[in-house]
């Protein structure tokens, strides 16, 4: 509610409701109810994801940033931008980070047989590795570009973000394949002699 009322211009609730004001209500309707929708669902979408992967893996260590699987989305997405792609590229790039960071841990942990703890070390080491990197061009770009790096990094709502709901939609299905080709067998199945 308070996202809803606050912001560079202060939108009274009286005004918006009682009053036929145009500037409250395009404000209202067409920059601060999507942004506020919006966030709520990316932050369910995410929490879906999240949840997802701790019962697959069965471990409650398990989220994206541990995996690496957030870490490889914003070393594609900060890369593009250092590249000077923009719009829905991005988006599309932090979608197909994701996903490569995902079936690069599948794929090395594949000699181990996808056993959880193996998924998550190896998530570990991407997710530190994709650190590095980010670091890295953060440090090599320029002051432009890092503003803009800067706002994508910690979480700008831009008109941008509802591609990212149907591409966080699409994640939450992969996931979802994902734990119906394991059925739950090899991943999380730790044996006896260690």
């Amino acid at each position: 509610l308070l996202s809803l009322s606050k912001g560079s211009t202060s939108i009274p609730l009286d005004q918006l409701l009682f009053h036929n004001n145009r500037l409250f209500h395009s404000v209202f309707l067409q920059i601060r109810l999507p942004r506020t929708i919006t966030a709520f669902v990316c932050g369910g979408l995410l929490a879906l994801a999240g949840s997802l992967m701790q019962l697959l893996l069965k471990n409650p260590l398990a989220d994206p940033y541990v995996l690496g699987v957030s870490g490889g989305a914003a070393c594609v997405t900060l890369l593009m931008i250092f590249f000077g792609i923009s719009g829905y590229g991005l988006i599309g790039g932090a979608w197909a980070g994701s996903l490569l960071s995902t079936l690069l841990i599948l794929l090395l942990a594949r000699k181990h047989q996808w056993q959880s703890h193996t998924l998550l070390l190896t998530g570990i080491a991407l997710a530190c590795g994709f650190s590095a990197i980010i670091s890295l061009i953060l440090l090599l770009s320029n002051d432009s570009t890092l503003h803009s790096m800067m706002f994508w990094l910690t979480g700008l709502a831009a008109r941008e973000v509802y591609a990212l709901m149907a591409g966080a939609g699409a994640k939450v299905e992969l996931y979802d394949a994902i734990a119906v080709k394991f059925d739950g067998g090899a991943i999380g199945t730790v044996s006896g002699s260690g």
